[in-house]
């Protein structure tokens, strides 16, 4: 894997061509559903939830995952744990293997050419909608943004074009925010962005979620950005990272 190191310049781009970029990226996409056949990586995952109140901050929450996977396309992909703990002291003293070991660590297996925007704990059915996906037209406006250029460490130069993705409604699944693509593959390189409005328990939770919770509990979150970052594989694909 090859990763980003220095940027170097910045010049403003026409937002005419935003809907050029959209049209060059979505069809990479479909290219690396029809390429990528196979990957193999080592994959750890570090998560914490924390409070500070009276003056101290307070762990609620932390896990570490790590695995090795070998993903197949048409195949079935091997998943081997080499480590995992868990960890609320609040509630409990010392460590503990996760209860949900196997929904945990499915997580961390990424399809190269999937819709994948969304954070830890959602899943294909409430991450957020990828902007580039077929109909995103009447979810989000696009406009062009900056280039940047950035240096590997093998001193090839790669342009970067960005994307201002902007939600038409005030939706939690829905994100603004800017994704970052390779001028020559179109490949994604880094995403930016954060949820359209603030999550609300009452609106956005799962029903089965809201079972049982009297109705005048409605806590809501704000999450202040996400950040995706992409590396280059074999000097031609850009997966996550």
């Amino acid at each position: 894997m090859l990763t980003l190191s220095l940027v170097l310049a910045f010049t403003a781009q026409d937002s005419g061509a935003a809907g050029g970029l959209v049209a060059r990226a979505r069809a990479a996409r479909e290219r690396n559903e029809r390429l990528v056949t196979s990957y193999t990586a080592t994959v750890t995952q570090r998560m914490g939830v924390g409070i500070h109140a009276l003056s101290r901050d307070r762990m609620l929450f932390h896990q570490e995952l790590a695995a090795r996977i070998a993903w197949q396309r048409d195949g079935p992909s091997r998943i081997e744990v080499t480590g995992a703990r868990e960890a609320v002291p609040v509630a409990t003293r010392g460590d503990q293997v996760p209860d949900d070991l196997a929904a945990n660590v499915r997580w961390l297996v990424i399809n190269p050419a999937e819709d994948y925007l969304r954070m830890i704990g959602m899943d294909d059915n409430d991450g957020f909608v990828y902007p580039l996906a077929g109909g995103s037209d009447r979810d989000y406006r696009f406009a062009a943004g900056d280039t940047t250029i950035i240096t590997l460490p093998t001193g090839r130069e790669v342009r970067l074009l960005e994307l201002k993705v902007t939600a038409r409604r005030p939706d939690f699944r829905l994100v603004n925010g800017s994704l970052w693509f390779d001028a020559d593959s179109y490949g994604l390189v880094r995403a930016v962005f954060r949820p359209a409005r603030p999550y609300e328990f009452r609106r956005d939770a799962d029903s089965n979620d809201r079972d049982g919770v009297p109705a005048f509990v409605n806590p809501i979150g704000d999450v202040k950005f996400v950040t995706m970052e992409y590396g280059l594989y074999e000097s031609r694909w850009w997966m996550l990272r």
